[in-house]
């Protein structure tokens, strides 16, 4: 890569010389002084522009987002928009390797897809409330959270009594995006024509 110390490991050996101009699709590898990634395929520059690139790989992005939005929400046992009531750490150890479990209090405001509540308008939502290494992508609850909460029932814990979850990134999305999410519970996501 022009200017840089950052490493690119070759699927095969290159079919081009030096001064190549391309576009290069990657994973990370390695972060350290510099970076290294591994290629997932290369387009030379002069093949398309780079306003039409970037545009497809915009599109291809957001298709994937949503697909795995859509599979998390109709994988869910049901999709609600709640409000935070109360939050309280459970019994359990710390560690830094360990998830710290905490459950929420959630008013049902209205259900996207599953079952309405029937015995309470109130559903108790387990999730990992610590900011440890392990576990800080996970979502975290707060006392008036407004969002949408896509449940699981609650087989990860070990906890006694019943509770959802929330544990994927995917799980916790905003209420302005209320109108996207049902559109998309809907009809799946297409992949855009490459």
């Amino acid at each position: 890569m022009l200017g840089s110390q950052d490493t690119i490991i070759l699927r095969a050996p290159p079919s081009f010389g030096v001064g190549f101009a391309g576009y290069f699709l990657v994973s990370a590898f390695e972060v350290g002084r510099s970076w290294v990634f591994t290629e997932q395929g290369r387009l030379p520059a002069n093949a398309v522009p780079w306003d039409s690139f970037a545009h497809k790989v915009n599109e291809v992005r957001r298709y994937l987002f949503d697909r795995a939005l859509y599979d998390r929400m109709v994988g869910a046992d049901r999709v609600i928009v709640g409000t935070v009531q109360q939050v309280a750490r459970l019994p359990g150890g710390v560690s830094d390797n360990q998830p710290e479990w905490w459950q929420a209090t959630v008013g049902v405001d209205g259900t996207l897809r599953g079952p309405r509540p029937t015995a309470s308008p109130y559903y108790p939502v387990r999730y990992e409330g610590s900011g440890n290494p392990c576990c800080i992508g996970m979502p975290k609850l707060h006392v008036s959270d407004h969002a949408i909460l896509l449940l699981y029932p609650d087989t990860v814990t070990g906890l006694s009594g019943d509770a959802f979850l929330i544990i994927d990134p995917l799980d916790l999305q905003r209420t302005q995006d209320l109108v996207r999410l049902e559109a998309l519970l809907g009809a799946p996501p297409e992949p855009p024509p490459l």
